[in-house]
């Protein structure tokens, strides 16, 4: 019995050391994000985010729960890119049809769920390194953000295309109830998967989980990486907004407004 709750617990532990990154790196961009659109809800043009951005964010989000799909083996029914009068926020969807007793597919809704936070990084680094001169793929804190300044102060017009892509993607990368149910349902498979290898690792008295957790370590130092330059961009993205949003809302006899209250 011991075995069992051994076999338990290290699949926890495992679970957070593999995915605990990306599940804070979601929460992180999510917050981000919905504070930047509260700033726009709450001003002159509570419209003007969905309009601005979204025509670009939202089909970049939708598009990032679809390749989860086919990568997951999901059957992609259909797709709406994007709807500026969409009920409740729900500007764009992704339906799709699954096996629910294939585990492959019931674990991809975690990754199907947290889609849009999982690839915010990629697509925000592909396009720094193509659209700002002088960028090169590293994370050092000291360098990372030298070309970008540096096109700024010089006028260049990637590095100008750069900001208002990023501020539509970051802007649009929250995830909502539904995304966020979705990637729940994936959780328990997963665990599943962690607790049927821990148990095989207890029976033949096999030692992996030191490597599991070596591995998730690593793992954890990359994602890091990623969500902290997407977490950089979706931070300047939302102060950016928030002035913008604020100072119209003062020209116009408003409040100032304030983000954190939706």
């Amino acid at each position: 019995m011991s075995g069992l709750f051994t076999a338990l617990a290290d699949s926890l532990i495992q679970f957070l050391y593999v995915f605990g990154s990306f599940l804070a790196g979601a929460a992180v961009l999510t917050l981000l994000s919905r504070w930047t659109n509260n700033a726009f809800l709450q001003s002159r043009f509570p419209k003007a985010g969905t309009y601005v951005f979204g025509w670009i964010g939202v089909p970049i989000h939708e598009f990032s729960h679809a390749i989860f799909c086919r990568l997951f083996l999901h059957k992609v029914t259909k797709i709406k890119w994007f709807d500026p009068k969409g009920k409740n926020g729900a500007h764009g969807s992704v339906t799709h049809t699954y096996q629910p007793w294939n585990l492959y597919h019931r674990v991809g809704h975690f990754f199907i769920g947290l889609g849009p936070a999982l690839l915010c990084p990629f697509f925000l680094g592909l396009l720094y390194w193509t659209l700002v001169p002088g960028s090169q793929f590293a994370f050092d804190p000291q360098t990372l953000f030298q070309p970008f300044f540096s096109g700024i102060t010089n006028g260049s017009i990637g590095t100008w295309i750069f900001v208002y892509l990023s501020a539509a993607i970051c802007s649009q990368v929250e995830l909502s109830i539904e995304d966020m149910k979705q990637a729940a349902v994936g959780v328990i498979p997963l665990m599943i998967i962690f607790f049927l290898i821990n148990i095989g690792a207890w029976a033949f008295n096999w030692q992996i989980h030191a490597s599991i957790i070596g591995s998730g370590k690593q793992l954890q130092t990359i994602a890091f990486s990623f969500f902290a330059f997407a977490t950089a961009i979706a931070c300047a993205t939302f102060v950016l907004c928030v002035l913008i949003c604020g100072l119209t809302n003062l020209a116009f006899g408003k409040p100032f407004g304030n983000p954190f209250r939706t």
